[in-house]
């Protein structure tokens, strides 16, 4: 009996599909803007919202130093949500700005930067979505999702998802100590003063580090 309850109750939960699409700009010769997709393949939900995280993850070592690892902020990567009203199927979509080719140009801005000054320089991008929705049963869920670009979305737990939550709220607090940045101002100097920032503010956010092992 107890086995059936279980089976009946995850039968009555929405499942989260998430993936990246981009758009290819033919005169930039380049795949220029992204937009993240999100559909409920599941049972029907109610109460949806989803806040972005996006992250420069900026590797960063001075001559002669240990390279650090910090997480900086983008504000504009997602700059428009779209709720469709649907409660299954499509039931949201992110956009930017030609977020994909910016971040494109910051990156080899970095490493080209990094390198003239006989530094090891390397930079990523981490997306990360907080999900909130109440499902049929009246049930509320709060899900995190690493976002990779090929393979969609991939819902994190254990100590990931810790991770996660601190790195979403670093993400609500970066402009409160300086620590956010524009796609647009990504410059390799702006970069670089932001991962001194980070630094200082290791303490704050301990488990962030679990994100990028």
């Amino acid at each position: 009996m107890q086995e059936q309850t279980r089976i009946l109750s995850q039968q009555q939960l929405p499942i989260i599909n998430l993936k990246l699409d981009s758009i290819f700009d033919t005169k930039a010769g380049i795949y220029a803007d992204e937009t993240l997709v999100i559909s409920n393949e599941g049972a029907p939900l109610r109460d949806f919202s989803v806040y972005p995280a996006v992250f420069f993850v900026i590797l960063y070592g001075k001559e002669g130093g240990a390279p650090r690892t910090m997480l900086i902020p983008v504000t504009d990567y997602f700059l428009a949500t779209v709720h469709t009203g649907r409660s299954t199927a499509g039931i949201a979509n992110l956009s930017g700005e030609h977020n994909r080719l910016l971040y494109f140009e910051a990156e080899k801005r970095f490493i080209e930067f990094t390198n003239a000054h006989n530094a090891l320089g390397f930079t990523n991008l981490a997306r990360y979505v907080e999900i909130t929705y109440s499902d049929i049963l009246g049930e509320n869920h709060t899900e995190y999702y690493y976002i990779d670009p090929i393979t969609g979305g991939s819902m994190l737990t254990g100590i990931t998802r810790i991770a996660a939550i601190q790195a979403v709220k670093l993400h609500h607090e970066a402009s409160l100590i300086g620590l956010s940045v524009n796609l647009s101002e990504a410059t390799p100097e702006t970069l670089l003063a932001k991962w001194e920032i980070a630094q200082q503010h290791t303490e704050d956010y301990p488990l962030l580090h679990f994100l990028f092992q």
